[in-house]
């Protein structure tokens, strides 16, 4: 089993061109705003939302410049910001009850770096070039800790579960954007 997590697919904008769908205006929120491009498409109106009104497209973000880039949007510590997913490692055997003896990360940005090599780690800045060929502001990465649990019945379990977002206090990062 691997878990697997892809950010990006979201950007904020302004004026959406109802007959393409599409951004017709400015992309990006507050000071993180510049003219829509060419992956600001299927794009909804707020109405279209139902628990946060918001308006804003889906497509790919080749431009790394949508919020998801942007460090004040990730789980951190911080009570205004969003928790994190907590997930525990996969287990295995014939019950399913012994963990794994180790864990590796994977991620493909040095290939969204035009001066990184993938093999030797050199010139590699562990952030994705946006379409002006400014490296995003930020980029989620793992990190573990240990929590407890409770099932309820003044039943608690302590546990050791995988988080993803930005530095979490009580958190190891692994080196953060480095893994």
């Amino acid at each position: 089993m691997s878990p697997s997590d892809e950010v990006g697919h979201f950007d904020h904008c302004d004026t959406i061109d109802p007959t393409t769908g599409s951004c017709s205006g400015k992309e990006g929120q507050g000071s993180n705003q510049e003219p829509a491009d060419i992956d600001d498409n299927f794009c909804f109106d707020k109405t279209a939302s139902s628990l946060v009104q918001v308006t804003g497209c889906t497509d790919a973000n080749f431009g790394f410049d949508s919020v998801p880039y942007l460090k004040n949007v990730w789980p951190d510590g911080n009570p205004d910001h969003p928790t994190p997913i907590q997930f525990s490692s996969p287990l295995t055997g014939f019950a399913f009850n012994r963990t794994y003896s180790n864990s590796a990360f994977q991620t493909d940005l040095p290939a969204l770096e035009n001066d990184c090599s993938f093999v030797t780690d050199a010139g590699c800045t562990h952030f994705p070039l946006d379409d002006d060929g400014v490296h995003a502001k930020f980029y989620p990465y793992y990190s573990s800790a240990n929590i407890v649990f409770n099932i309820g019945g003044g039943i608690h379990i302590p546990l050791c579960v995988w988080q993803f977002g930005a530095t979490i206090p009580g958190s190891d990062d692994f080196g953060k954007n480095a893994q």
